[in-house]
Parts: structure tokens; sequence; C-alpha cells
């Protein structure tokens, strides 16, 4: 390779590669995407949802848990709901960064932080 000015092969602040590497238009992803038919993908996975005792229950549930994690995203675990006298409790395991920070009321006679 040829040497610039300077006796340096590279331009200081400027890419070898401007443009960078070419984008392949080949992969199995690009050509789904191309020839995909979307509202029909749409209503065939709801028609597995909806089986109506022609589709086999696991076949069922797992398009319905595709469903809901591309529409209300996947859900955390869940335990309960338990009744304890006029209240019903509901347990959501959620990752820490889910969880919004509790509002606290100030005691009285004491000054709000």
């Amino acid at each position: 390779m040829a040497k610039r000015p300077g006796g340096n092969r590279w331009v200081k602040g400027q890419s070898g590669n401007p443009k960078g590497r070419p984008r392949r238009t080949d992969t199995i992803a690009e050509l789904l995407r191309l020839q995909i038919d979307k509202p029909r993908f749409v209503h065939e996975l709801l028609r597995l949802c909806y089986g109506g005792g022609k589709i086999a229950p696991e076949t069922q549930i797992s398009a319905m848990r595709l469903v809901l994690s591309y529409t209300d995203g996947k859900p955390g675990e869940q335990a309960g709901p338990f009744v304890a006298g006029d209240h019903v409790i509901q347990l959501v395991y959620a990752p820490i960064t889910a969880v919004p920070e509790p509002q606290r009321e100030p005691l009285e006679g004491k000054a709000a932080a």
C-alpha cells in the first residue's frame, strides 16, 4: 500500500473505509422480510390461538404466549390472587428495575426531607 504524504498511511480523524462494510441482502432474515405476507401471518397465528378444538392445546398456548409477548411484553411471574378477608392480594415478581420507587407520606410533626 502506498504511503500518504508525510510518511503515514492513515490520515488522522479520517476513516480508511468511509462507506463501511457493504450490507448483505441475502440473509435468511432479509429474504423472509421481503417475502412474508404480514396480514396473513397474523391471521394464521390468531387461528392457532382460537383453534376451537381443532388445534392441540399446547400449540394454542404457545401461539397465545407469542401473541402476548409481542403485544404486552413478556409477563412477570405471578402468584395468586389470594383472598384475605375483604381484600384480594396479587403478587407479581418483576425485575428490580421495573419496580417503581414507593411513595411515602411524611410523618406528622416531622419536616419533609
